[in-house]
C-alpha cells in the first residue's frame, strides 16, 4: 500500500446537542409528555467535524479542516472541541451570523428527529478554502453543500470554483451531499449536479438524496410506496444502477452511493477517467475500472444513534482509497466503518482504529436480505452488477 495520504474536509460544520433519553419505550414522541434523559451528548456535528475527527481516529495524523463559524459561545465551544481533537482547522468567522447548531433527538427504536440551524454555513463560499492551503493535501472532500446557501446559489458556482481550484493544484476531489431542504424552490438540483460533477472525481451521497435530486418522479414513488416504513427497504438494485449511470455520464470518476441499513452501493468509470483523479487515483486502475458492486450492511448488536455514520462511513472510504485498497476492500471497510459510529452516541467515539476495521472486516456478519435483481451475481457477501467487468 501507499503511504498515508493528507485527507482535507470542507463544508458544514455545527454543534451537535443530543439528550440522552432514559426511557426504553420504542413507540413514538408525544406532545405534551415528559421525557427523562440521563444527561447530554455535545459534540461537532456536519461533515467536516465527523468525516474529520474519524479520519483521525482511523490514524491520519493531519487532516486540515476548512469550516466558517460565528464569533458566539457557540462558536468558540466548536473552537475548543477542534482544538482538543487535533483537526489542523482552518476558520474562517462570520461577525453578523451565529454559528451553526443542532438539537437531536435519538429516541431508542425510533428515527432521530433534528432542529437545525446552519448559522455561519449559509455565508460559506470559495474563499474559504485557501489554494495555498492544499498544497500537501492529496484529496479535499466537501461535505453538505444543499444545507449551506451560498454554494448552491447560481447552480454551485461557489463550489465548482472550490473544487476548480483543487484539481488544478493536482488535488482528488470528493462530494458528499445531505437531504434538501424540501421547502427550498430556488435550487435546480440537475443543474446543479450538471455543473459541479465535471470536476468531483468522488461523488458519495445517500441514495434517497440521490433520487430526489437526480429522479424526482421515482423518489415520490418510493415516498407514497414506504409510507411510515423505512425509505431505502424500497430501493432496488435497478434504482441504484440507474443512478450509477447517470453518474458516470456525469463524468464521475467513482460513486459510492450510502444506503442505510441496506448497505453500500459502487459504480466506477473506466480505468482513463480514474487516472485522471489527481494524487489519490486508485492504486490499481484494473481493480477498480469499470466496477459496479453492492455490499449489505454490516451487523451490529444495536444502534444507539445513526448520527454521523454516514460521514464516518465516508472516512472510511476516502481512507481506505488513499492507502491504495481494492475496491472490494474498499467498500467493505467503508461499511464496516459506518456501522461502527452506530455504537455510541456521536459520530466517532466507538470509530476504531484502522487497522482494526481492517481485521474484521473478514469476519463480519452482513445483513443479507436484499434480492437479487436479474443479471446481478453474488460471491461472498457482495454483489456484482451484469455490467461489471472484473467478475
Amino acid at each position: 500500500m501507499n503511504d498515508e495520504k493528507i485527507i482535507a474536509v470542507a463544508g458544514h460544520i455545527c454543534l451537535d446537542i443530543t439528550p440522552k433519553i432514559a426511557s426504553q419505550d420504542t413507540g413514538p414522541l408525544k406532545a405534551g409528555s415528559l421525557y427523562a434523559c440521563n444527561g447530554v451528548d455535545i459534540a461537532l456535528g456536519g461533515a467536516t467535524a465527523n468525516t474529520g475527527m474519524a479520519l483521525k481516529k482511523l490514524g491520519n495524523d493531519r487532516v486540515p479542516v476548512f469550516a466558517k463559524i460565528g464569533r458566539d459561545q457557540f462558536g468558540a465551544t466548536i473552537q475548543e472541541i477542534l482544538e482538543t481533537s487535533s483537526l489542523d482547522h482552518v476558520l474562517s468567522f462570520d461577525d453578523e451570523t451565529a454559528s451553526s447548531y443542532s438539537v437531536i433527538i435519538a429516541k431508542k427504536g425510533v428515527d432521530r428527529i433534528f432542529f437545525h440551524d446552519p448559522g455561519a454555513n449559509n455565508t460559506f463560499d470559495s474563499s474559504c478554502v485557501r489554494v495555498d492551503s492544499l498544497e500537501a493535501v492529496s484529496l479535499l472532500h466537501f461535505g453538505y453543500p444543499p444545507m449551506m446557501k451560498a454554494v448552491r446559489e447560481e447552480n454551485g458556482l461557489q463550489l465548482k470554483l472550490i473544487f476548480s481550484a483543487a484539481k488544478n493544484a493536482g488535488v482528488t476531489t470528493s462530494l458528499d451531499m445531505c437531504m434538501p431542504d424540501m421547502d427550498d424552490r430556488t435550487t435546480c438540483w440537475p443543474k446543479l449536479l450538471e455543473q459541479v460533477l465535471s470536476v468531483v472525481d468522488v461523488f458519495i451521497p445517500s441514495v434517497e438524496e440521490s433520487l430526489y435530486m437526480i429522479y424526482p418522479d421515482r423518489y415520490r414513488r418510493i415516498m407514497q410506496e414506504s409510507g411510515s416504513a423505512d425509505f431505502v427497504d424500497y430501493v432496488t438494485l435497478d434504482d441504484l444502477h440507474a443512478l450509477g449511470t447517470y453518474m458516470m455520464d456525469a463524468n464521475v470518476a467513482i460513486a459510492p452511493i450510502k444506503c442505510g441499513k441496506r448497505g453500500y452501493y459502487l459504480r466506477t468509470n473506466d480505468s482513463r477517467r480514474l487516472a485522471e483523479m489527481g494524487r489519490s487515483a486508485p492504486a490499481n486502475l484494473d481493480n477498480w475500472a469499470n466496477r459496479e458492486l453492492f455490499i449489505p450492511a454490516v451487523t451490529v448488536p444495536s444502534v444507539l444513534s445513526a448520527t454521523g455514520a454516514g460521514d464516518v462511513s465516508i472516512a472510511g472510504f476516502l481512507k481506505a482509497l488513499t492507502l491504495g485498497e481494492t475496491a472490494e476492500d474498499t467498500l467493505a471497510i467503508a461499511s464496516a466503518s459506518g456501522a461502527q459510529a452506530t455504537q455510541s452516541y456521536d459520530a466517532v467515539s466507538a470509530v476504531p482504529t484502522y487497522q482494526e476495521i481492517r481485521d474484521r472486516i473478514a469476519n463480519q456478519m452482513y445483513d443479507e436480505t436484499l434480492p437479487l435483481m436479474e443479471g446481478w451475481l453474488k460471491r461472498g457477501h457482495l454483489l456484482f452488477g451484469p455490467e461489471d467487468c472484473n467478475v
